[in-house]
């Protein structure tokens, strides 16, 4: 899933948890130059910090069911 967007998006944020997952996007031949991954819980995450003032933020992802609720909440707080 992450590939298809990044070449459309051109560069992606990523929040992911799983630090094996983590090392293989980094390591990805085609898009490790495309991505800035925080390795951190996305509940824990602020945000707030990649907001700009003139751009939408555009959150997407695969994620398990149990975690979408409250990181809606936590993306709406």
């Amino acid at each position: 899933m992450t590939d298809p967007v990044a070449s459309t998006a051109g560069h992606l944020q990523v929040v992911e948890l799983d630090r094996d997952l983590a090392q293989r996007l980094r390591e990805h031949p085609t898009l490790a130059d495309k991505l800035t991954i925080h390795e951190i819980d996305a509940l824990k995450f602020d945000f707030m910090q990649l907001c700009k003032p003139e751009q939408k933020m555009r959150v997407f992802g695969n994620l398990p069911y149990n975690i979408s609720t409250p990181l809606i909440f936590h993306l709406l707080s």
